[in-house]
């Protein structure tokens, strides 16, 4: 059986992770093969995200609630918008988003999704709005009435 030098074991193993935290690795490494052709995305036709220079953010349920709570003591009317300034679309998808919300009420305040919402929308749906509104940096005036939510709604559905 060939021996292995420990150096490159480690350098091989753990390549996955170098990648997510951006640290270099100790030796040069030949590159894989990407398994996009290029290092850009296209997000939609005006924006491109470069991966080279995005970082991944993970959030757990309880930092997005305590920041939810610690920045809204009092009832929001734009409680969308403020989970998504709490970090909402951080998380790892739509279960943990309503952990979230489950957390802040037995905080005892109302649920920060708004009625509409819920109505209109899935749970994946709820979770993939919160991204796009992220992304598109939409301000919390689209979240003052029924009519202008609906039209938001539209407008992601499309």
């Amino acid at each position: 059986m060939p021996s292995i030098d420990p150096p490159q074991v480690g350098l091989h193993m753990f390549r996955w992770l170098r990648s997510l935290v951006g640290s270099a690795p100790t030796a040069p490494v030949e590159p894989e093969s990407p398994l996009i052709s290029e290092a850009t995305l296209r997000a939609d036709d005006t924006q491109e995200i470069n991966l080279s220079q995005s970082t991944i953010k993970v959030a757990s349920v309880w930092e997005v609630a305590d920041q939810y709570i610690v920045d809204n003591p009092a009832q929001t009317p734009f409680g969308v918008h403020a989970l998504i300034m709490a970090g909402a679309t951080n998380l790892m998808g739509h279960s943990e988003l309503q952990e979230v919300c489950q957390k802040i009420q037995q905080h005892g305040l109302p649920d920060p999704i708004n009625p509409t919402l819920r109505r209109e929308l899935t749970a994946e749906e709820l979770f993939d709005l919160l991204e796009w509104m992220n992304v598109n940096n939409i301000p919390q005036e689209h979240f003052r009435d029924e009519p202008s939510l609906m039209n938001m709604i539209r407008l992601f559905r499309s």
